[in-house]
């Protein structure tokens, strides 16, 4: 069987490689079609003050096992921020000694040392 389309590759073992470029995303005017909705300072800051206060809120209701597992989860997602990073280095040896806590906590200290990592 031949291969005919030249974005295309046989390989010596007879699958067929897709050796196309992805094409850029789609644009209208210049402008990409779906826009980032972060690129602007002040959405950038109203996101992280967002994100700080539900981490505040959580805090001060996390008096079960399900709402400190919440607290971390939330966490793991906002760890690029240095008021995340410092608060959850400081409980960190608290919910890895908890059996409850452990593994949602050891992907939070997984997430923390590769932003730590990245950064320096």
């Amino acid at each position: 069987m031949a291969n005919n389309n030249p974005a295309n590759t046989t390989t010596s073992i007879g699958s067929t490689v897709s050796t196309s470029i992805v094409t850029p995303q789609p644009r209208v005017g210049g402008r990409p079609l779906v826009a980032n909705r972060y690129v602007d300072a002040p959405v950038r800051e109203q996101a992280q003050q967002l994100i700080l206060r539900s981490i505040q809120l959580l805090v001060q209701a996390s008096g079960d096992i399900q709402g400190t597992v919440n607290l971390i989860r939330l966490l793991s997602v906002a760890v690029g921020y240095d008021e995340v990073k410092i608060f959850s280095m400081e409980h960190m040896e608290s919910w890895l000694s908890n059996p409850s806590l452990t593994r949602n906590a050891k992907e939070l200290l997984l997430k923390l040392a590769e932003v730590i990592n990245s950064t320096s």
